[in-house]
């Protein structure tokens, strides 16, 4: 999941991910 922030070059879209991957990884605990 760390390789697709680095991939995406867009700042916008980037913190997006971040927060879709935050929902996941709360979920997944």
């Amino acid at each position: 999941t760390d390789l697709i922030i680095l991939v995406v070059p867009n700042k916008h879209v980037k913190k997006s991910i971040k927060k879709v991957i935050a929902l996941i990884r709360k979920m997944m605990k």
